[in-house]
């Protein structure tokens, strides 16, 4: 799925998300489903930003697969699902109230436009947590080593570098990044 997403083949990752989507909630897993369209979602926000009505359309569903979780998964609100199109949308006065949510964060996507906020709002003692959170070795944290999510917390910490305008730590990020 999001190996098409990363070889620009945003039709053919939309179809491999809709399978596995319907693939978890035919067996119940309505958790992992919401995942799934919730991943599909952070890919349209970055290649296709511009699609306002799928990207609510997707928001949606990803909200009414997570009701469906029930007692499953405690503490998932699942309003949690636009905290990306908020972010997007420049809705961000929102986004720390819905990431209050220590479940809700732990989600890698979240998290991810949970820190895109504390960034722009200039918390940084914030972003260096998730940072540290996802990477936890730092710059010798291994990409090999962590989720796949945690690619954006790489990310995450270039832009943390760059705006303080600390280009060799920014290089040492981008680095590892590569790695």
């Amino acid at each position: 799925m999001i190996v098409h997403a990363f070889r620009g083949r945003p039709d053919a990752a939309r179809h491999a998300f809709e399978r596995a989507y319907d693939l978890n909630v035919a067996v119940g897993h309505y958790h992992i489903a919401g995942i799934i369209l919730l991943n599909w979602l952070s890919i349209l926000l970055r290649y296709q930003t511009d699609r306002v009505a799928e990207r609510e359309r997707l928001a949606g569903r990803v909200e009414q697969t997570w009701a469906r979780v029930g007692e499953v998964v405690r503490n998932l609100s699942p309003r949690t699902a636009w905290i990306p199109v908020m972010v997007v949308d420049g809705r961000w006065q929102t986004v720390p109230e819905l990431g209050s949510n220590d479940r809700a964060r732990r989600i890698s996507i979240n998290e991810e436009f949970y820190g895109q906020v504390a960034l722009g709002q200039g918390n940084r003692g914030l972003v260096k947590s998730l940072i540290d959170a996802w990477l936890p070795a730092g710059l010798g944290t291994s990409p090999g080593s962590v989720q796949l999510q945690a690619v954006a917390f790489y990310r995450l910490a270039i832009q943390l570098a760059l705006d303080a305008r600390d280009l060799v730590t920014a290089k040492e990020w981008l680095d590892a990044h590569d790695r």
